[in-house]
């Protein structure tokens, strides 16, 4: 053991005391009093490779561990630090991993050779939040970033005097690995890794963000350091996880947003000031007149479960300055975005009311009042519903943008549920019309690498070239076919999207023979954003286009975008019409089918003075009588309500004036026999 002790001592004092990923013999072990993960917090500070990178929640699952991702997108190691209080120490951490740098090197605007954050200031902000973590008595770990595509941050003149956008990075990654030998600190040397990987599959096509093997590899490097330098226990209690919550029964409303201040997230401290106003509602104002953001960002087990269908979106807001903002899906949040689930609220909002007023770059103009109420299934996309047809609503993020001091007032912002006996059976459409090549001749390449197949069962399969830096190739389809809008008014588009992102465009002529396009995300989400994974949809088509006549459809562009190899599949794309309608719940029945819900359960009354005899004072009742059933009825005007039958009713009253009849005679008879 001493012989292991001392080689150990040997290798960390040639290495200048780094333990880089792990790299114990071995058949080494952790020492008998070092820490344990299970059960230990473990935060994530970074930026958006931690934000939008799922490796700290795989971490923490397969190492029991509680994970924190305090990953902010954008952030350079100065807004790290200014946080650290809120992400780092009030979540009392017992290992703190720290990976930053790719925001601090980059250099903005053309022929810009400052970086935003100097060398030297990058390792003081380091150093800093190295000596914030031991005052803890916590672990902190550093992370190297990884490489970045050669062209992700351009202009790329402004990095030629230091060879180049990778040698800019690579000084500060140097940094990093100085602080962690003279700290004696871990080190995971992602950067280093990346030598074996090829980038385009180790990060997504904007060059910048990790793919899933880039999430992996983070993964396994982080857990290989963890578990070679502290202890684990197998018979340690599980770590309980958030669980999002189900459906709750019945009609309800909800508040989606909280209307207390202390429940936002302001991202950079003093920027925007809430404020819980005197009626209940809740402001927003920024103190910068740039593009300062509030997050709302619940935990998972307090976001809604809603079913998309039938249910509904109610917002209320009046607008002193310009605004934008982010509705969050699935547990996804405003900082920690890693699935993309999330959509963009304001074309939406724009789209039920047209009278509103936006600026140039989409954002709402102030001085408006905005009152609307949003169908889920108009505003969520296919791919973002889960497989029981319900929805987490998970977060907002909300700009608030331009004249400081400004407000954004939120009044209502709520979800309401159906009762799910009202929710309508679904209708039946049917393709009359496909848009897909029955043959490859009927493809041609439009611009990029791309691969294309037309499948024996009439699917076409599109993926990006292996080889090209074009992100978007894209094809076009001869497609030259008629559609009788007034009779199949639907487009029907279905597709399978594993990896990388779908759009496209339809090509169609009408009367006057002008080829005109419409591009596929825009019918499907209202929105430009392209679809980031399956499809299943039916959309008005002839509504969407204003036409109820027939058309031609000439041609349809289909794109991929993502890595080289990532597919999709079109399993359809075609005209449709609606052969059945969508049909109302069926009634709710009693408990018993064989019970009449109407018919009284109480039991005879063995008093005749209490029967229903349908006559009052000895006058018979007016009322009709069903000859198939010999009972009396009444008539009941349309739309009336009833929850007894009128006959029994009239029956009570004249049983009720027997009795008093009744008693008033025995007291009239007994005073008399007083009075004798």
């Amino acid at each position: 053991m001493k012989k292991r002790l001392f080689a150990l001592f040997l290798v960390l004092a040639l290495a200048g005391g780094i333990v880089p990923l792990a790299a114990l013999p071995a058949s080494a072990a952790p020492a008998e009093d070092a820490r344990l993960l299970d059960g230990a917090t473990l935060v994530a500070l970074g930026d958006s490779l931690t934000a939008m990178g799922s490796w700290c929640q795989t971490v923490a699952e397969e190492l029991n561990m509680i994970g924190v991702n305090s990953g902010v997108g954008g952030d350079t190691s100065a807004d790290a630090l200014a946080r650290f209080q809120r992400d780092v120490v009030n979540k009392n951490p017992d290992f703190v991993l720290i990976g930053l740098g790719t925001n601090d090197f980059i250099r903005e605007g053309q022929g810009n050779t400052k970086p935003r954050v100097s060398l030297e200031q990058f390792r003081a902000n380091l150093q800093t939040m190295i000596d914030g973590v031991k005052a803890l008595d916590a672990v902190p770990i550093l992370i190297t970033a990884p490489y970045v595509r050669d062209n992700a941050y351009p202009p790329v003149s402004n990095y030629e005097n230091v060879g180049g956008l990778n040698p800019a990075l690579d000084a500060y990654i140097e940094v990093v690995r100085d602080l962690a030998k003279e700290n004696k600190i871990g080190l995971i040397d992602i950067h280093k890794l990346c030598d074996n990987y090829a980038l385009s599959e180790f990060l997504i096509a904007d060059g910048v963000h990790l793919a899933d093997l880039g999430n992996r590899v983070y993964a396994d490097a982080i857990e290989e350091y963890l578990t070679a330098n502290f202890r684990s226990d197998p018979d340690a209690p599980r770590v309980e996880r958030p669980v999002a919550p189900d459906v709750e029964e019945g009609y309800w409303t909800k508040d989606f947003i909280s209307f207390k201040a202390e429940d936002w997230i302001i991202l950079k401290e003093g920027t925007v000031v809430i404020t819980e106003e005197a009626d209940g509602s809740i402001s927003f104002a920024n103190t910068t007149g740039l593009w300062p953001e509030a997050h709302y960002s619940p935990s998972l087990d307090k976001t809604i479960a809603v079913p998309v269908k039938n249910s509904y979106l109610t917002i209320d807001f009046v607008s002193e300055a310009s605004m934008n903002m982010v509705l969050y899906l699935n547990g996804c949040t405003p900082t920690v975005a890693y699935d993309q689930n999330y959509v963009n609220l304001l074309p939406l909002i724009k789209a039920a009311d047209p009278s509103l007023k936006t600026e140039d770059v989409g954002d709402l103009s102030p001085g408006q009042t905005v009152y609307c109420t949003l169908k889920l299934s108009d505003i969520i996309p296919g791919s973002m519903i889960r497989e029981d047809g319900t929805v987490l609503l998970s977060g907002l993020k909300l700009y608030v943008v331009g004249t400081a001091g400004k407000k954004v007032t939120f009044r209502e912002m709520s979800v309401t549920c159906p009762d799910p006996a009202t929710l309508p059976q679904d209708p039946v459409y049917e393709d009359t019309v496909s848009l897909l090549p029955e043959a490859e001749s009927r493809i041609t390449v439009n611009q990029g690498n791309i691969d294309y197949t037309v499948n024996e069962d009439g699917s076409l399969t599109i993926a990006r070239g292996q080889e090209g830096d074009l992100a978007w190739p894209s094809i076009y389809i001869d497609v030259n076919k008629q559609a009788d809008l007034s009779d199949s008014p639907y487009l029907h588009m279905d597709f399978t999207c594993a990896r990388g992102c779908a759009n496209g465009f339809l090509y169609y002529t009408v009367d006057d023979g002008t080829e005109r396009s419409v591009q596929l995300s825009q019918l499907g989400n209202g929105t430009v954003n392209d679809f980031t994974s399956d499809q299943h949809l039916y959309i008005n088509l002839a509504e969407k286009l204003g036409i109820t006549g027939t058309i031609t459809v000439t041609r349809v562009l289909l794109s991929v975008y993502g890595n080289p190899g990532d597919a999709l599949t079109w399993n359809t794309l075609a005209i449709a019409k609606m052969v059945k309608e969508a049909q109302p719940a069926p009634p709710s029945e009693p408990d018993d089918p064989s019970e009449d819900p109407n018919e009284s359960t109480e039991e005879p009354s063995e008093d005749p003075a209490e029967e229903s005899s349908g006559e009052s004072a000895g006058e018979p009742a007016e009322t009709s009588t069903d000859a198939s059933t010999s009972e009396p009825t009444a008539s009941i005007e349309p739309g009336e309500e009833t929850s007894f039958p009128v006959g029994a009713i009239i029956g009570i009253v004249a049983g009720v004036v027997v009795v008093a009849a009744a008693v008033i005679c025995t007291v009239l008879l007994r005073k008399k026999q007083k009075k004798g």
